[in-house]
């Protein structure tokens, strides 16, 4: 994905996957990526997307605009 980025389509990306083999892994990467100034990744999969639509289901929206926030400054940091 970090091929992709550029000044005219943006520095930010998502990834979803059902599951990632190994996410600390995939997480690693995506901090090297942001570090090396190639754009910001955030990788989510199937039991962060259940977890957020608890959040809402919840009544709790800004606790996942927290979430978010915390892993894209974990990613960034």
């Amino acid at each position: 994905m970090s091929g992709r980025f550029s000044n005219l389509r943006g520095w930010f990306g998502i990834i979803l996957s059902r599951k990632f083999k190994n996410k600390d892994l995939f997480f690693r990467r995506c901090k090297d990526t942001a570090k090396d100034g190639r754009g910001v990744i955030l990788c989510i999969d199937d039991e962060d997307i259940i977890d957020m639509l608890t959040l809402i289901q919840n009544g709790c929206r800004g606790e996942l605009d927290r979430e978010l926030t915390k892993r894209y400054q974990a990613i960034i940091s």
